[in-house]
């Protein structure tokens, strides 16, 4: 929503400021560019924000022009890709390892701040329906498929018990961050890099071979690089899943001795 998209970058900026003014220059304990180890845990939290290929159909079937779909995707991925990359480098050149997981818990609390928290959690609020929305839908027709009944009590319901979930993860667990993280390192890499080219190969196979019944070198040289790239993507995945694993379990066990 343009509520959500204004309070994203006005908490985005004030962050910046504050760091200018405020911070300290400590790009040495930057972990995002000084380690490797660590790199999955930033990994898990970009497949988190940005493996949404469950709301590209969505997305496309409401554009006023769908043909516009894959150039409008590749500038806005492209364009978020730069300004969120920044912006880590930034809040962990400013507070460096006592960056929060929430940089903007890292503000010192004034009118501003406090402004500024308000506008973030009336943006999650805002989002979370549209984030949410497949689930949603899955749920409401299960329930709807076992009860027998249908209406807006049902998706009243479930709308209040995966909020309510949503809350309870947020309040109860400590280490919410890496919880996020490894649901996106491990679910939406799962779901992004491993199930699409699996499922297109099947596709592909029972279509009469990858590239139907007539073989020629051509084909069978794209074949051959359509399974290389297959094998590689679903390769990649399950590298990042189980490097993703291995860090947060690391970064618990950490946590917990310190």
């Amino acid at each position: 929503s343009l509520v959500g998209d204004v309070s994203v970058f006005l908490g985005m900026a004030v962050v910046a400021a504050y760091g200018a003014a405020y911070g300290e220059a400590r790009g040495e304990e930057c972990v995002a560019i000084a380690s490797l180890e660590t790199l999955p845990l930033a990994f898990g939290a970009v497949g988190f924000l940005f493996f949404i290929h469950f709301l590209v159909l969505p997305i496309e079937r409401s554009m006023a022009q769908p043909a516009d779909f894959d150039a409008v995707l590749t500038v806005t991925f492209g364009g978020c890709a730069l300004v969120s990359a920044a912006f880590g480098v930034a809040g962990y050149y400013f507070f460096g390892d006592a960056t929060e997981q929430i940089v903007i818990l890292n503000l010192a609390g004034s009118a501003v701040v406090n402004w500024v928290k308000a506008l973030l959690c009336l943006d999650l609020l805002f989002t979370y329906p549209v984030v949410m929305r497949p689930s949603i839908e899955i749920l409401e027709r299960t329930m709807t498929e076992f009860l027998g009944c249908n209406g807006h009590k049902v998706r009243l319901v479930v709308c209040a018990g995966l909020g309510l979930v949503a809350a309870s993860a947020g309040l109860l667990i400590p280490a919410f961050g890496l919880l996020s993280g490894l649901v996106g390192g491990v679910s939406q890499t799962f779901l992004g890099f491993v199930m699409p080219p699996l499922m297109l190969a099947k596709l592909k196979k029972s279509d009469d071979g990858i590239f139907g019944s007539t073989e020629t070198n051509v084909h069978v040289l794209a074949g051959q690089q359509y399974t290389l790239k297959t094998v590689g993507t679903v390769s990649f995945g399950l590298i990042m899943i189980a490097w993703t694993v291995h860090s947060t379990w690391s970064e618990l066990s950490e946590s917990r001795s310190n």
